[in-house]
Parts: C-alpha cells; structure tokens; sequence
C-alpha cells in the first residue's frame, strides 16, 4: 500500500511540476488574423496545441495558456508575431535560452505554424 501511494505521490509531483514538452499552434484563413470560425484547443500529457480556423467570430486564444520552459504559450506566440511583423515569416530561436521555436507563415494562404519545444522530448 505504501508503494502505491508513494507512486501517486511521484506522478502527481512529476505532472504538476512539469510544463509542456512541445506546443503547436495553427492559424488559417482569418481576414483580420484574430477572429475565426474554429478555434479547437487540446491539451495532454506534456503536448498542448491551439487550431484556428476559417474567418468567423471567435477569438483566437488559449483559455487555459500552457507554459514550457518557463514562459506561457501566450509569451512566446506574441515575440513570434513581433517577428512576423518585422518581416521575418519564417525562422527559429532558441527563446530565452529554453524553448526552441521555428514557425513558418505563408502570406499567399494566410497560414501560420508556431511550434515550441523544450528540447527534451
């Protein structure tokens, strides 16, 4: 019985402590990038992703923000836009020291994948 419990002790310790492993984000077919007719989000052990599709009505977002490395998905979706913005609509970086990022944004289809990953996986 002590065995047990001490299992249930470590697992919870383990997935409470932990952030996500990898976190990917899909956008597409949005007229004002912000608002579509979609928005699916998942999250399971370690893997978090958000999937926006189709112009609509609805905000794209995380209603629960998952973190990795430290930082929440929000953080590092925003630095990813600030690129974009910049003009750089594909690339990488290592965030912070802690989170690889790579995203590539096609402007002819309007398709954006932002994909976060510990390192660790």
């Amino acid at each position: 019985m002590k065995k047990i419990i001490l299992l249930f002790v470590a697992l919870f310790f383990m997935v409470s402590s932990a952030d996500a492993k990898k976190i990917t984000v899909f956008r597409k077919g949005s007229e004002d990038g912000v608002n579509y007719n979609r928005v699916a989000e998942s999250h399971a052990l370690f893997k978090s992703s958000l999937s926006c599709i189709e112009t609509g009505a609805i905000h794209c977002g995380w209603a629960v923000s998952p973190s990795i490395g430290g930082f929440t998905a929000d953080e590092i979706e925003a630095y990813v836009m600030l690129q974009i913005d910049s003009g750089d609509l594909n690339g990488n970086t290592n965030y912070n020291g802690s989170v690889y990022v790579t995203w590539n944004y096609d402007a002819d289809t309007d398709e954006l994948v932002i994909v976060m990953d510990d390192g660790q996986i």
